[in-house]
């Protein structure tokens, strides 16, 4: 049976996984010819806000999100959109050291499982096939694929999708042999509360908060009131995600600066519920057959060196046929049969050194704009 695949991208609100959030999720799902099986589209509302200069970068301000769903609520979505099936393949670029990292990070402080699915970075296949630069923008131009001039997640997920067809189908050798990735790569490991939360863990209730004072972040010294909702272990660091009463948002807490921890009686479950577990309004779009993916996967875009290539293929293929037997009966005419013969072994010699040189052409300008398929 063949693996399902998912092209996804995250947009952030700047490049750390622990220090920024993601602000938009884009997937699509589709089969090894192409066909789309489903999409995913869903803007987020952090808990910060969005840098500028990330701003820049995707278009998505603080008034776009202001009314989405927290992450919280989104991730859980989006996992049953990319399912728990081990022979899924989830795709991004960039990969390795962007999407993974923060999707890892997503997941421990949401305490949602991590997707059991191998993952492949686009950008080493990329690399692989074809000479720098290998961000998305350029190589969507050196393959012919439209990217719509947006950098957003759902646009970007598409583009990988296409850019994965193009060039798995042309290097099929390539694909097979990129490396796979999986969460233990990533040292992220979620991890049991440490005994200073042990009468918590006993009061077996999800909505108990514990106060207290924390000497890290902004305000070092502070008392803080949150509902803890997971504990995780990132780059040899431990820490507690919770939600923040008093700023009412997710917040991430090293435990290390964490002190005189006591459990208060319970008076926000109310707020929590709210925040936590109303529905998110996710684009969760059905299969489909996307003209865009299926001239990827059967009949690939068109650059203009293709073109180029094709008429130049078309000439050559009209001369092969009706050349030789017009120049041989001219010959026959002019020197005989034998004669003609001779001009005619001659002439294919000819032919087939072109043909040479037309590879070695042709290989030239693969290296420069990448392959022709």
């Amino acid at each position: 049976m063949k693996p399902t695949l998912v092209a996804f991208d995250f947009e952030t609100t700047g490049l750390s996984p622990m220090g920024s959030e993601i602000i938009e999720i884009g997937a699509v799902k589709f089969d090894t010819h192409g066909n789309v099986l489903g999409a995913f589209e869903q803007l987020i509302k952090p808990t910060g806000g969005i840098d500028p200069r990330a701003q820049a970068v995707n278009g998505i301000s603080e008034a776009m999100v202001a009314q989405c769903p927290p992450l919280e609520e989104v991730l859980p979505q989006f996992m049953m959109f990319i399912g728990y099936d081990y022979e899924t393949i989830l795709i991004a670029h960039n990969a390795a050291r962007f999407d993974i990292k923060f999707l890892a990070v997503a997941c421990a402080r949401c305490n949602v499982p991590f997707p059991n699915g191998r993952f492949v970075d686009s950008l080493e296949l990329c690399a692989a096939c074809m000479p720098k630069p290998h961000n998305l923008p350029s190589v969507c131009r050196r393959l012919g694929i439209d990217t719509g001039g947006s950098h957003r997640a759902l646009a970007d997920a598409k583009a990988v999708m296409r850019v994965t067809l193009r060039l798995a189908s042309a290097y099929p050798d390539v694909w097979a042999r990129l490396p796979l990735y999986y969460a233990d790569d990533f040292g992220i490991d979620i991890i049991s509360p440490p005994p200073e939360f042990e009468e918590w863990e006993d009061s077996c209730n999800s909505m108990q908060e514990v106060e207290f004072v924390y000497c890290g972040g902004s305000n070092p010294g502070e008392k803080r009131l949150v509902i803890p909702r997971s504990f995780f272990e990132y780059n040899d660091e431990e820490y507690m995600s919770g939600f923040c009463l008093k700023d009412k948002m997710f917040k991430t807490f090293k435990l290390d600066d964490i002190f005189s921890i006591t459990l208060p009686e319970s008076q926000f479950k109310g707020l929590m519920s709210q925040a936590v577990f109303e529905p998110a309004a996710a684009t969760i779009r059905p299969p489909e057959r996307d003209p865009g993916t299926q001239e990827a996967a059967a009949t690939p875009e068109a650059t203009w060196w293709e073109q180029v290539v094709a008429v130049f293929g078309l000439i050559l293929i009209g001369a092969i046929v009706l050349v030789p037997v017009g120049v041989f009966l001219y010959f026959v005419d002019a020197v005989g049969f034998d004669g003609a013969m001779v001009v005619m072994i001659a002439l294919g010699g000819l032919l087939l050194f072109l043909v040479m040189i037309y590879n070695v052409v042709n290989g030239f300008f693969d290296s420069i704009f990448g392959p022709l398929k």
